[in-house]
């Protein structure tokens, strides 16, 4: 029976992740062992996670995952590409997947494929069209949509970069037919979001949404009322729910609005871009435009949203912005960040207990059992993407006033 694994957030899991657990199972068999790569501490469109990555893997263990290892920050929070290539490394270095699944909008496997052929690698003629497409004012997935269509006149390949969900899975095929030589790869299973079945009104998105408009802040306790508590039971598991509400009480539950003080106010005492330009994501003349947009504004005026422009998305924004925060150089994660250089355990089941046992064995990237293992490695590769989540567990520490560094745990079987 295959091994199937997953890349994903769960920022939180909700009903809708359960349901796409179970469909793999419905079509692979009831004992199909499920294995994650879940983001860590902040997710790919630049957004804090709302639990901690070792809640959010109980829940997905809970909700039917049988492993979950930790996407390092490097990857998780990062553009399309770099997420994917991540994750998609990460499981192939593990050395126990068989098959890689992920959601798509369009149903046809093919044509999936064939965006992803077109794509790897992009040719020049490709790349000056999608420049050319950027210039005119069309949003990066927009141009290359354009491009993809005006050079191969194969509209229905480049309709798969119209959706998201699609436009993820055809970086996953990429990713997969660019493994380094000699890694295992495993094959790709679509499981098809049909709009007519799927839950549209179930997101993540939702949910955090309904959490932040009761004024939830870092560090203090908060428990929804009533009317609430309805609302996210329909959306979310009950024991997914109930790992959020436990959360709650200790005043563990992160939003934007908790780190963006701190990255404005380290933003104006930069005060010129030379100084920030060498971070991530600042290039291209995006430093200059935080430092006039964001120079003389108070923290608590400022939306994300509102900062967003035709050459600026609110993700690159806020990756930018974190990357200030974290202190994340683009030279460093040129040269370090290309390939992830450790896995770490986040949660199991019992049945992950034998994938785990065989992972030990077949895996060609070094297993971390806490990250005080990472101090004996000369990898400086695994150096810097430790170091990294470090900086992310200090910033999340610090946000939520706690004293429990989750990155000195060991991982324990979810029953």
């Amino acid at each position: 029976m295959p091994t199937v694994a997953l890349i994903a957030e769960y920022n939180p899991f909700h009903r809708g992740h359960a349901a796409q657990l179970r469909e793999i199972r419905e079509k692979l068999g009831e004992r199909c062992p499920i294995v994650l790569a879940l983001s860590s501490s902040f997710c790919q469109r630049g957004s804090i996670a709302l639990l901690s990555s070792r809640r959010r893997a109980e829940a997905a263990v809970k909700g039917g995952a049988d492993l979950v290892l930790r996407l390092p920050l490097a990857f998780s929070l990062a553009d399309g590409e770099s997420f994917a290539r991540g994750g998609v490394r990460l499981l192939a270095g593990s050395g126990i997947v068989d098959l890689l699944a992920a959601g798509s909008e369009i149903p046809d496997k093919d044509s999936l494929k064939r965006c992803a052929a077109y794509l790897s690698p992009e040719t020049p003629e490709l790349k000056e069209k999608i420049r050319e497409g950027i210039r005119s004012g069309l949003s990066p997935h927009a141009a290359r949509g354009c491009a993809l269509r005006e050079i191969t006149g194969d509209e229905v390949a480049a309709s798969c970069l119209d959706q998201a969900n699609a436009r993820l899975c055809v970086e996953y095929l990429k990713q997969l037919e660019e493994l380094p030589t000699g890694v295992s790869k495993p094959g790709f299973f679509m499981l098809w979001r049909n709009p007519a079945t799927s839950p549209g009104d179930i997101s993540a998105e939702k949910i955090r949404g309904l959490i932040e408009a009761q004024g939830l802040r870092a560090g203090q306790e908060f428990f929804p009322k009533e009317a609430l508590l309805d609302q996210l039971l329909s959306l979310m598991p009950v024991d997914s729910l109930s790992l959020l509400l436990s959360e709650a009480r200790q005043g563990r539950l992160l939003s934007d609005e908790d780190w963006l003080p701190l990255a404005v106010f380290l933003l104006q005492r930069a005060g010129k871009s030379e100084k920030l330009t060498p971070l991530r994501y600042m290039e291209n003349g995006l430093a200059d435009y935080l430092l006039k947009m964001l120079g003389e504004k108070e923290p608590q005026d400022i939306q994300i949203e509102s900062l967003k422009s035709r050459n600026f998305s609110a993700a690159r924004i806020r990756r930018a912005l974190l990357s200030l925060v974290l202190e994340i150089r683009r030279d460093e994660a040129e040269r370090l960040g290309q390939s992830p250089a450790f896995l770490q355990v986040l949660a199991y089941s019992r049945r992950g207990r034998s994938l785990l046992k065989r992972m030990k064995a077949q895996a060609s990237l070094p297993l971390l059992g806490t990250f005080s293992d990472s101090r004996r490695s000369q990898d400086p590769s695994l150096l810097w993407q430790t170091e990294l989540e470090r900086r992310a567990e200090a910033l999340r520490q610090w946000l939520c006033r706690d004293s429990v560094n989750e990155l000195l745990l060991a991982p324990g079987e979810i029953r």
